[in-house]
């Protein structure tokens, strides 16, 4: 099975394309641009957190102005080769929850693609009066105890009626309760691929597995859904990390640390020993107004993430920053 990435803008949207089986390369390298494989029974996709084109406003452009400095591969979600089945916001923050680029999905056809979205996010879409409800569903926070009311789940038919296994997504939302700036929380997501036939022994094959944290979000708060979920499906080490490079701080008043970067996301490879990290939020943006006048970044190049991995553990991690348009394949036999 296979897990493809491709960066749809300089910040952090992504598409998640995983198939069952191990399909032709992309057409270029993970710093060039190819073409998206081509639909497979029992794959399935996932957009994250769309910003394809505009600006995104903070209360008023006095307040805060941002845009993205270097274009998106596309600028409609209508030019992707087929509707996702699942777009994933995590926040209610505008270059996540981006109206203008949320909106061009289509909202009628043969495939019905679902919003999955944290609380306050799911709330604003539904606000827009523009998806029918029954499509949009809020993100509940991850709990062991009610694993299976807890992840949102989605069941993908076996390639075989008789002999093959079913697969599976499953989704989670890990928030920072004691963030009071929602910015703090991560995603995980893991895809077990339906099968033709059973295996010999009886028990379910591995697992790709993925952990998108742009902002960052300390690993203990991680721990329980690693613990209960990664490894008991047998989704470690990680197949891929999502999580800023940079580091980028306001004073404490304006929201403290905003992007926990490479002294944050180094805390999760060292657990999870990802086979990738790509970077996720990092892009060059146009910033203007109140809330950005105090921001300190400090920069850390791909070098910079692979000097620390090393210092940390021998396993090797893909460390990647992706243009718009790149893709990079994970294949799992």
């Amino acid at each position: 099975m296979s897990l493809t990435i491709k960066h749809l803008n300089a910040d952090a949207s992504f598409l998640l394309t995983f198939q069952p089986f191990t399909t032709p390369a992309p057409t270029a390298s993970a710093h060039g641009k190819g073409k998206a494989p081509a639909h497979v029974p029992g794959s399935f996709s996932i957009v994250i957190d769309p910003w394809l084109s505009g600006s995104v406003e903070n209360v008023h452009p006095k307040v805060q102005y941002t845009r993205n400095l270097v274009p998106s591969c596309i600028s409609s979600l209508k030019e992707l080769a087929e509707a996702p089945d699942v777009v994933l916001i995590s926040q209610a923050k505008s270059d996540h929850c981006h109206e203008e680029t949320l909106v061009q999905l289509p909202t009628t056809g043969k495939k019905t693609t679902y919003i999955l979205a944290e609380p306050a996010a799911a709330k604003k879409i539904k606000g827009w009066k523009h998806f029918l409800p029954s499509l949009v569903h809020p993100l509940e926070a991850f709990d062991e105890k009610k694993k299976d009311k807890s992840l949102h789940r989605f069941t993908l038919p076996a390639l075989h009626q008789e002999r093959g296994t079913p697969g599976e997504v499953a989704i989670a939302f890990i928030p920072d309760k004691w963030d009071m700036t929602g910015l703090h929380n991560a995603v995980g997501i893991t895809y077990r691929a339906p099968t033709a036939t059973g295996r010999k022994d009886g028990k379910p094959g591995p697992c790709l597995s993925i952990i998108y944290t742009p902002h960052g979000i300390p690993y203990p708060l991680l721990e329980r859904y690693v613990s209960s979920h990664l490894a008991k499906e047998g989704a470690l080490p990680l197949s891929l990390l999502l999580h800023s490079f940079d580091r980028v701080e306001n004073p404490w008043w304006l929201g403290g640390t905003l992007l926990a970067g490479l002294p944050g996301g180094i805390d999760i490879a060292k657990n999870l020993y990802p086979r990738a990290w790509i970077s996720a939020h990092d892009g060059e943006k146009e910033n203007r107004g109140a809330v950005v006048h105090n921001l300190k970044t400090v920069r850390y190049s791909h070098t910079d993430v692979e000097a620390a991995l090393k210092d940390e553990y021998s396993a090797h991690t893909d460390v990647l920053v992706m243009e718009p348009g790149a893709e990079y394949k994970i294949s799992v036999a």
